[in-house]
């Protein structure tokens, strides 16, 4: 992956899983944010892209669902700083919808 070059910006990588990867039409994007940017704003930006994910993602109050999984490089970002977790250039996030069998499974 590469990096970005503009020391005002990062680049992450954004795989979907499950249901998400049907609603996105797709396993992974790069995506290019402002520096200092969060899992929540990573969040809005993906949902700009794809209104779809709102719903899936959020509740009425703007609270991600609590069955959503998230990970940054492989970790939970509950283990870090929840929605407000920094991103560095380069992350990779990964977003789980709920697991179970069935279609999206």
């Amino acid at each position: 992956m590469a990096f970005s070059d503009d020391p005002r910006r990062i680049q992450v990588k954004a795989r979907f899983f499950g249901q998400f990867k049907y609603i996105t039409k797709k396993r992974e994007i790069l995506i290019s944010l402002t520096l200092n940017t969060t899992v929540y704003l990573l969040l809005n930006a993906l949902i700009d892209q794809f209104p779809e994910l709102n719903q899936q993602l959020f509740d009425d109050q703007l609270n991600l669902h609590s069955w959503i999984i998230i990970l940054i490089n492989g970790h939970n970002i509950n283990i870090y700083d929840g929605l407000n977790t920094s991103l560095n250039n380069g992350d990779i996030i990964s977003i789980f919808p709920p697991v179970a069998g069935g279609l999206y499974g």
